[in-house]
């Protein structure tokens, strides 16, 4: 009788195992300013999921999500003990994250070092990260184009002098700098920048300077309430000019919908209506930033795992890298074969508190 049930349990063990579904993880922003685009992240992934998991899955299995909240306003430690807790959990080969550039960047270091998961942000638009190493992606593009595309078309605008309105985080700095950089090669100067802690809302001073400063336009690089805030406090010093972001929460206009009226920003090609549609009958609203890239991050991966035929990292990473041209919810996405994708940026104007796209080109 326990001959029998060892070999009744040999047989049935390898379907047991069969069975159990792949785990994906999902290392995304759920608490702070960047839960909106770490909680549209998730919905977006487990859209995707759902439709693969509709169809059988992916090599017979299911999909899941595990998903960890990289805390990313409670710092840098918290994210990378979120990395650290999804690395360890056995079987997890791919991450959907960061969110945002800060924890991408502490992540990316540690990342390197664990070759066989793959990452890949859908929010987060730094080429230092994906550069890192060969198992991170980004399917967000890299922010600088759009902020030397905002100093040229301030200059072509004939808005000779610039204040920038950053903060102390890594992408407002490294947008600020390049901003600078391209701005005064074009022939325009900067004449003031001010960059306060992340999450100061007293900004009076630095609404002050920039006045006193006298600029054609000011180049926003803060994000959610601080940069309504700071809309509010420039247009309370009579401030009259220009603005311009190269990325922008839907959130700001909350807080300054009257005040942030006519700023240019970025955006890219909108996600298809079907997602849309399909968005909207699953979670009753529509998608907010980052659900169609997230999307299409995840499809991407078990895409690639598909057409290699295995879980193999560096096999589905070299995949990934060779896309191009790949019709998504996002658009169409094309890999540069170092992790990040080529998109066009489209200028768009806050118009009636809602991004309308612009009748002008970048």
């Amino acid at each position: 009788m326990r001959l029998y049930s060892l070999l009744y349990l040999s047989m049935i063990l390898p379907q047991i195992s069969a069975a159990e579904p792949h785990k994906l993880g999902a290392l995304l922003c759920l608490t702070g300013t960047c839960a909106e685009s770490g909680t549209e992240s998730v919905n977006g992934a487990r859209l995707a999921l759902s439709e693969w998991n509709e169809r059988g899955g992916l090599f017979g299995e299911k999909v899941e999500l595990v998903i960890e909240d990289s805390a990313e306003d409670q710092g840098q430690a918290r994210s990378t003990s979120a990395f650290l807790r999804l690395k360890n959990h056995g079987d997890i080969r791919f991450i959907l994250g960061p969110t945002w550039s800060a924890a991408g960047l502490a992540i990316a270091p540690i990342a390197a070092k664990s070759p066989k998961i793959l990452m890949i942000s859908p929010s987060l638009g730094m080429k230092d990260f994906n550069e890192a190493a060969p198992n991170l992606f980004n399917i967000w593009p890299h922010d600088e184009v759009a902020t030397r595309r905002l100093a040229a078309f301030a200059i072509k605008k004939g808005w000779r002098r610039a204040a920038i309105f950053g903060s102390q985080n890594s992408w407002s700095s490294t947008q600020d700098d390049i901003f600078v950089a391209e701005f005064g090669k074009l022939g325009g100067e900067v004449v003031a920048r001010v960059e306060p802690l992340e999450g100061v809302l007293d900004l009076k001073t630095e609404a002050g300077t920039i006045h006193r400063s006298k600029p054609d336009v000011v180049f926003f690089t803060i994000f959610a309430e601080q940069m309504g805030i700071a809309a509010r406090e420039l247009a309370r010093t009579g401030f009259k000019g220009a603005q311009v972001a190269p990325w922008m929460l839907e959130t700001s206009l909350n807080f300054a919908p009257k005040e942030l009226e006519g700023l240019y920003l970025v955006k890219y090609e909108s996600s298809t209506t079907e997602f849309q549609a399909n968005y909207q009958a699953t979670f009753n609203k529509v998608p907010g930033i980052s659900a169609d890239t997230a999307y299409d991050a995840v499809n991407i991966y078990l895409s690639a795992a598909k057409d290699v035929g295995s879980f193999e990292s560096s096999k589905i990473g070299e995949r990934i890298n060779s896309l191009r041209g790949f019709k998504g919810a996002s658009g169409t996405v094309s890999f540069d074969g170092k992790g990040g994708v080529l998109r066009t940026p489209f200028l768009h104007e806050v118009r009636n508190a809602k991004f309308v796209r612009s009748a002008e080109e970048l």
